[in-house]
Formats: structure tokens, C-alpha cells, sequence
């Protein structure tokens, strides 16, 4: 676990130190909440200072684009994803966390 103030796990920690001191091989798991936001920004920076990233975001809000368009989190979540994947990380699920419904109950990811 890694206490940040902004949004990349990167920025003002010791995390790369620690992953550098262990000598760290192969791919980090980054998961969380507001996948455009920081999730993101870690897969990012993970893949700027080559460490292989893998994220397992877990959702993210309603947002409104700059020219007013309102865009539903599902759909957020999918493009914030779709923009890691391939470039930056590799997107994969875990599955449920245990106090989410099990998908196809009615749940949005």
C-alpha cells in the first residue's frame, strides 16, 4: 500500500525506490477506483519508468465532457480502459470484489 497526495502513485512516494530496491520483475497490479483519474495516471507513469502494468480498475463516475456532453461512468470506464490497454497496460478483471453483485445481477462495470 502507497499513501499518495495526488493522483499517480508515482508522484511524491517512494513507490519506484521500493520497486527498484526489490528489484522488481514483471508486472504490477494496479487496481482502484476513478479509472480515468488514478488508475491512470499509476498505469502511466509504471509504464514511463518501465515496469510492466497490469490494471484491474474498478469503476469510475459520470463525467461531462468539455463541450457539455454528459458521458455515463459504464461508458467512462470502458474508453478510460480502452485507452490503457495496449499502450500503457494491459486491462484485466479480477472478477467481483466481494461486496460487488455478481455481473449479469443487474451490476455495471
Amino acid at each position: 500500500m502507497v499513501e499518495k497526495r495526488v493522483n499517480g502513485c508515482f508522484v511524491g512516494t517512494a513507490l519506484e525506490g521500493r520497486l527498484r530496491a526489490a528489484r522488481m520483475t514483471g508486472a504490477l497490479e494496479i487496481c482502484g477506483v476513478t479509472t480515468g483519474h488514478r488508475v491512470s495516471a499509476t498505469a502511466r507513469m509504471a509504464a514511463n519508468t518501465s515496469f510492466a502494468a497490469v490494471s484491474d480498475a474498478r469503476a469510475t463516475f459520470d463525467r461531462e465532457g468539455p463541450d457539455g456532453r454528459a458521458f455515463l461512468a459504464g461508458e467512462a470506464h470502458e474508453v478510460s480502459l480502452a485507452s490503457l490497454h495496449g499502450a500503457f497496460a494491459e486491462a484485466v478483471s479480477s472478477g467481483p470484489l466481494p461486496s460487488e453483485p455478481e455481473a449479469g445481477n443487474g451490476a455495471r462495470r
